[in-house]
């Protein structure tokens, strides 16, 4: 199939691109649109609010959406700043890679290794993180070797694939932490006054239980464990190599642990975690088979690659970013 003979590609983008022309996800809908038209393909950026149509002959790369069906790639801004998820079934625990077991294992080790400390140096070091604007600095005696637990926001969407109710969650690890202190991070857009009263109840410094605002970097630097019921947060948790457990369904599961029953949660804070290797190749798996990085050269032609295998016109594996230039967007 030629360009000529494939459908019509309609890209549905959150109107905000409008506004933040810089943002990460403007700077992918506009280079996607623009590579699209350079290579003869029909195709138009459309705006929220939107339905997702029935199949009618058009292709589609949607935004936020769970839709597994041959006509339409799902697209989310991901988990690190600048990178953005594309796939064939959804995002968070509904993309397809959960059911799966990618082949990530065999991935180059030492090329690995030198992209997972790029990533450290790009990420850590600059502390560059979701919502990291809203990060506060406090002075804190916290022992090393915490486990560090990452609330997110009730209402979200992913919070309907945990497995356990928040409180439950955090009242296990604290019961089962041994004698490592537990320092809990509220999210930055948290407003549930159930959480609040939560955190009012069990904080107690005396009892080694804290309550931190610090960027996710500072905190997850310290940490000997990380929880979380899927948030990115976890996902920043693997750029240190911690051990991350998380208690709901997540597309990074395959380098965390799964907290299926809460009598694992022990095991797992006093077990080992995974290896620097393993961590090292799911991290290069996963951002440059699943992603895109928005300022990669290649960033159109590794998307149309992706449209052109989902619509079933050729196999697709792309690799998108594995250097990181000077980005005058990414602060």
């Amino acid at each position: 199939m030629t360009y000529q003979d494939f459908p019509k590609i309609v890209l549905f983008a959150p109107g905000r691109i409008k506004r933040y022309p810089r943002s990460t996800m403007a700077r992918f809908y506009t280079r996607v649109y623009e590579a699209l038209q350079e290579n003869g393909y029909r195709s138009v950026i459309k705006h929220k609010p939107y339905k997702v149509p029935e199949q009618n002959g058009l292709f589609y790369l949607t935004y936020h959406t769970i839709v597994n069906r041959p006509d339409i790639l799902n697209v989310k801004g991901g988990y690190l700043h600048d990178y953005m998820l594309l796939d064939e079934a959804g995002y968070s625990g509904w993309a397809s890679v959960v059911d799966s077991e990618p082949e990530w294992m065999n991935v180059d080790g030492l090329e690995a290794q030198e992209f997972a400390k790029a990533l450290r140096k790009r990420y850590i070091d600059a502390g560059l993180a979701r919502y990291h604007r809203m990060s506060e600095k406090t002075e804190q005696n916290i022992p090393d070797g915490y486990v560090a637990i990452y609330l997110q926001c009730q209402d979200d969407t992913v919070m309907t694939l945990r497995r356990f109710e928040t409180e439950e969650m955090v009242r296990a690890i604290i019961a089962q932490r041994g004698d490592r202190a537990v320092v809990i991070k509220r999210h930055p857009l948290c407003e549930s006054p159930e959480i609040a009263a939560l955190l009012d109840e069990v904080v107690d410094p005396e009892a080694g239980v804290f309550q931190s605002q610090e960027n996710v970097h500072d905190i997850s630097a310290r940490a000997s464990a990380v929880a979380c019921v899927n948030s990115g947060a976890g996902f920043d948790s693997l750029l240190h190599g911690r051990k991350v457990m998380v208690f709901g369904v997540s597309d990074y599961r395959h380098a965390a642990f799964e907290i299926t029953d809460l009598a694992q949660v022990g095991e797992v804070i006093e077990g080992p975690g995974h290896d620097a290797s393993t961590i090292s190749r799911y991290l290069y798996w996963y951002l440059n088979r699943r992603s895109v990085h928005v300022d990669s050269p290649d960033l159109g032609k590794l998307v149309i690659k992706r449209i052109r295998a989902r619509n079933g016109v050729e196999h697709a594996t792309p690799r998108a970013w594995e250097r990181f230039p000077p980005n005058k967007n990414a602060a």
